[in-house]
């Protein structure tokens, strides 16, 4: 059965409002996860464990990141704990800027590829969140 990751950006807490949910688990009870310095408004830091239009998933409520002086290896802690509990798909939201006037706020795009200025990869840590991490990801398949 295919089971579904959902990270959610900024004031994106609509989509896991649908989601019939059986457990609630706050991130700092998850071993590995990083404890950010600066908390972001509109992050509830918690994953939410159930289902969603009938379909098992993971909502992440809320994510990571850089500028709150975490690494970006521990910004992707939560796409490794996805992929550790068997998911198989992953969505990412975000709140996007502007970026044409042919988009008004709440409407669907899709990032198809990003620039990385920060020269950090996401491979690299000090310690791997599951026993059987590589740094290493397999881009045949």
């Amino acid at each position: 059965m295919s089971r579904v990751a959902i990270i959610l950006g900024s004031n994106c807490e609509s989509v896991s409002d649908r989601m019939e949910v059986e457990k609630v688990i706050p991130y700092e009870e998850i071993s590995g996860f990083p404890q950010a310095p600066v908390k972001v408004p509109g992050h509830a830091l918690e994953v939410l464990v159930g289902s969603l239009d009938g379909t098992e998933a993971l909502c992440y409520s809320g994510r990571y990141h850089r500028y709150q002086g975490i690494s970006a290896y521990d910004v992707a802690a939560l796409v490794r704990h996805a992929y550790h509990a068997g998911c198989d798909t992953l969505i990412i939201t975000t709140g996007a800027a502007a970026l044409t006037d042919e988009l008004s706020a709440g409407s669907l795009m899709a990032v198809t590829d990003q620039v990385d200025l920060t020269g950090e990869s996401p491979l690299v840590g000090p310690t791997m969140l599951f026993p059987d991490d590589v740094p290493f990801v397999d881009m045949c398949g």
